[in-house]
C-alpha cells in the first residue's frame, strides 16, 4: 500500500520535472 502511494508519487514529480 505504501509502495504503490509512493510510487504514484514520485511518478507525478518526474513528469512534473520533465515539463520543467
Amino acid at each position: 500500500m505504501l509502495g504503490e502511494a509512493n510510487t504514484s508519487l514520485i511518478r507525478t514529480v518526474r513528469e512534473q520535472a520533465n515539463k520543467i
